[in-house]
């Protein structure tokens, strides 16, 4: 088998999706809640144990797998085995006449994802990230973090969580939404919950908040830049696009300040808009010697926004991509198999730690 096999499979999923024929009539058992989404959490079965991957269903070319037991399914071409994840029993439960599944979702690496506030000015303005849609988010359906925190409890005392991520909507503040994550947490460590805890937000010159998210134990955090290209991030991202790149990096030097090593991520989409050129690796290059993680994964648009679709990008690009990445982590002393919460820690959005490990 060659060397970085596993990280190629990962990528060919991520990029083409797969296709499994009558999924719905699988929702019963499986953990498929993104299903109505269109996208999907699968582990690759290899001899070094399971590796997550967050993709998309297409029933058009999507990657064929045929169901072979419960929750086991096979690519013969590919010679590849890949699982679902069975649907936890907790999502059966009920907080004030809501099922548990229309409250929180349950991620891989028993990570829970959760959304603070999701109102967002940029789309009050109508200039929103043209590949989101936060407002339609599976908790945008619970709007009272009272209930989060009861199905926090919930799943706590089922075994079900170990580490939760907390991000939100942009307000137009001077703090861009970090202070509703802060009195969110706040609110969790009240009810004495000891999770271990990741956050995402936007750059902000308050960065008074950052210590006292650190003193409640929040470990990880991640600001995302989405694109390196600064013309793909104003076409994609009108509102969002036009804060400066200089604005992250004065961020990211106050995070490197506060957070432990390897502990501060930034996400790259990338699409087939991207080029892998000089203005690319010289930031990620920036990014990683001031002690950034960049987490690269494919551009899945939101069924509900603007562009709706997934525009895959070049895999050969990607693969060139993720390699010069995990070279210029491992020579600035960063490692992504370090994280101790959120996205970063479930790793099922991005092929980095596959490259990191094999490198």
């Amino acid at each position: 088998m060659s060397k970085f096999y596993y990280s190629k499979l990962k990528l060919l999923i991520q990029t083409n999706g797969i296709n499994i024929k009558n999924i719905e009539s699988l929702y019963s058992t499986l953990d498929i809640v993104h299903i109505d989404t269109n996208k999907i959490t699968i582990n690759i079965e290899s001899p070094y144990g399971q590796i997550a991957v967050y993709t998309f269903l297409d029933s058009t070319s999507g990657i064929p797998f045929e169901n072979i037991t419960r929750n086991i399914f096979f690519n013969k071409k590919l010679g590849i085995k890949i699982s679902i994840p069975l649907k936890p029993h907790i999502y059966d439960y009920e907080i004030g006449n809501k099922n548990l599944d229309e409250i929180i979702n349950i991620e891989t690496s028993y990570h829970l994802p959760l959304t603070a506030s999701n109102y967002c000015y940029y789309f009050k303005n109508n200039n929103e990230c043209k590949f989101c849609a936060i407002n339609t988010w599976r908790d945008s359906k619970s709007k009272s973090i009272n209930k989060k925190i009861e199905a926090i409890k919930l799943a706590t005392n089922e075994d079900s969580i170990k580490h939760i991520s907390i991000t939100t909507g942009t307000l137009n503040t001077a703090d861009r939404g970090l202070k509703i994550i802060l009195k969110f947490v706040e609110k969790i460590r009240k009810e004495g919950i000891h999770l271990l805890i990741a956050i995402e937000c936007e750059p902000t010159s308050k960065t008074e908040y950052l210590k006292r998210l650190k003193d409640m134990n929040v470990t990880t955090i991640s600001c995302n830049i989405e694109f390196l290209d600064d013309n793909i991030r104003k076409q994609l991202m009108p509102g969002k696009g036009s804060i400066l790149f200089e604005e992250y990096l004065f961020f990211f030097n106050e995070c490197v300040n506060i957070f432990d090593n390897s502990q501060i991520y930034t996400n790259v989409l990338w699409s087939k808009f991207d080029l892998f050129n000089e203005n690319v690796k010289n930031r990620i290059k920036l990014l990683t010697k001031l002690g950034v993680i960049p987490s690269i994964g494919v551009l899945y648009s939101e069924e509900h926004s603007q562009l709706g679709m997934v525009l895959k990008p070049n895999i050969d690009t990607m693969y060139d991509l993720h390699l010069f990445n995990a070279f210029e982590l491992k020579k600035n002393g960063l490692n992504p198999l370090k994280a101790i919460a959120g996205c970063p820690k479930n790793s099922s959005y991005s092929a980095i730690n596959e490259f990191y490990k094999e490198i």
